[in-house]
C-alpha cells in the first residue's frame, strides 16, 4: 500500500465513523524502528504515522489501526473484540521483525528552563519506590506537544515530560505527578494476555490516585493545557 492508498484509507473510515467531523487527513508509512504508530491533530489537520512494518499488513488490518487512532483523539471507546484481533496481529509480527540493539536516544535533557527533571525522580523514586527503580534516561520532550504529555519508552529507556510544562507558570506538583505516572509504566510494565494488551493495570491506577492531590491535578491540567499551546 502507497502513503496516498493509506491517506485514502483513514480518510474514508473517518467519514465512515466520524461523519459529522472536517478534518483534512494525512497518512503516511514511517520508519520506526518498532511497532508504535503516532497521530497528531489540531482542529483543522490530523497526521498521522504507521509503522513501516505495516506496510504490507492485511487491509482489514489497517482499518483496525484507524479505527483506534481516530477513536482516540475522539475520546470514543473501541469495539473489545476489534482491539483483540488487532492485539493478536500485532504481537505475532513482533516476532517477525529482527530484534535491534537500541540507540541511545539524543538530544534529550532532564534539565529545563525551569525544572530539573533528574531532581525529582531522585526524590519520587525514594518517596514512592523505595529506590528501587532504575533510572532511564530523562528529558524534556523535542517539540512542544500538547496532545501527549510524556511518555515511557521501555525500548529505548527512555522517559520524557513535554516541555509545554517547563514553565514558571507550572506549579511543581503537576511536573512531579506527570512524571509519578511514567515511572509507574516502569514499575507496572505493559502486559499482554490472551491477545489483549493492558497499559493501565488495576494496580497501576490504584497506584495513580494515591498520588496528593489527584483529582484536583487532573482538573488543573483539563483547565489550563490549552494556556500552554
Amino acid at each position: 500500500m502507497t502513503d496516498n492508498q493509506l491517506t485514502a484509507l483513514f480518510q474514508r473510515i473517518h467519514q465512515d465513523h466520524f461523519p459529522r467531523r472536517r478534518r483534512k487527513i494525512e497518512a503516511r508509512f514511517y520508519p520506526y524502528r518498532s511497532l508504535r504508530h503516532t497521530i497528531e491533530w489540531n482542529p483543522w489537520r490530523i497526521k498521522i504515522k504507521v509503522s513501516q512494518y505495516f506496510h504490507t499488513a492485511p487491509r482489514h488490518i489497517l482499518e483496525y489501526v484507524a479505527v483506534i487512532l481516530l477513536s482516540k483523539i475522539y475520546k470514543l471507546p473501541v469495539d473489545r473484540e476489534l482491539r483483540r484481533e488487532y492485539r493478536i496481529f500485532l504481537d505475532e509480527l513482533a516476532g517477525q521483525i529482527p530484534r535491534q540493539k537500541p540507540k541511545q536516544p539524543a538530544g534529550y535533557s532532564p534539565m529545563g528552563k525551569t525544572f530539573d527533571l533528574q531532581g525529582m525522580f531522585e526524590q519520587l523514586n525514594k518517596l514512592y519506590f523505595d529506590d528501587k527503580l532504575k533510572q532511564p534516561l530523562l528529558g524534556w520532550s523535542k517539540n512542544r506537544s500538547y496532545t501527549r504529555l510524556g511518555f515511557y519508552d521501555a525500548q529505548r529507556n527512555l522517559l520524557v515530560i513535554s516541555r509545554i510544562f517547563d514553565d514558571s507558570r507550572v506549579p511543581e506538583q503537576i511536573i512531579r505527578y506527570l512524571l509519578y505516572h511514567e515511572m509507574l509504566h516502569i514499575f507496572f510494565p505493559t502486559t499482554t494476555r490472551n491477545g489483549r494488551r493492558t497499559i493501565h493495570s488495576p494496580a497501576f491506577k490504584s497506584a495513580e490516585k494515591k498520588f496528593p492531590a489527584f483529582d484536583d491535578i487532573q482538573k488543573w491540567i483539563k483547565k489550563n493545557l490549552k494556556k500552554f499551546i
